[in-house]
């Protein structure tokens, strides 16, 4: 403990890091003494208050947030586009991950080999172009997918129906998880 000032207040500053209690009952009020955190953890230390107050958004949603509920600190970029009474909360879309299972059936003379690095291409380029809300449709994958030179017929093997995604997800797919066969 590194006490600093000889009347008050007093600037305490505590870097014990043996875990064994520190008293502190002395550093009082009455003696215009405060114990307050140097910020450790980095969090943003302006006070937030209202609707919102409670939450930490950064980047993209922090920024989308100001921009609808406004930004009294910043009236000027960000006046707040809300509507009076409204409530607005701004999030990010759940990630549906998607598994393809492919039956392919090559044209004569074509080796699946030679073109299942194609055929994921395309799965993947439909999948991941999708956007929020968007269902996966088979029919478009299995159209993707013999649109490839070499490809006579498809098969998708591990899905019967159309993948339905709801208004707040996104379907994405890894390469990993696409299966040529």
């Amino acid at each position: 403990m590194d006490i600093q000032g000889s009347a008050a207040p007093y600037t305490v500053s505590l870097n014990d890091f043996s875990n064994t209690p520190i008293d502190v009952a002395g550093y009082t009020i009455a003696l215009n003494s405060a114990i307050r955190d140097y910020n450790g953890l980095n969090f943003d230390t302006i006070q937030v208050e209202g609707l919102d107050g409670y939450k930490y958004y950064t980047g993209l949603i922090q920024l989308a947030q100001w921009t609808i509920d406004g930004l009294t600190r910043d009236e000027l970029n960000y006046p707040g586009i809300g509507a009076a009474g409204t409530q607005f909360e701004v999030l990010t879309s759940v990630i549906v991950r998607v598994e393809m299972l492919l039956n392919v059936t090559t044209e004569e003379g074509i080796s699946l080999s030679s073109i299942s690095g194609d055929v994921a291409n395309a799965v993947s380029e439909y999948i991941n172009s999708r956007g929020v809300g968007d269902d996966v449709v088979l029919t478009e994958i299995i159209a993707s997918v013999q649109n490839v030179t070499g490809v006579y017929d498809v098969e998708i093997v591990n899905h019967e129906e159309n993948i339905i995604i709801a208004d707040n997800e996104l379907a994405t797919i890894d390469p990993n998880d696409i299966t040529v066969g």
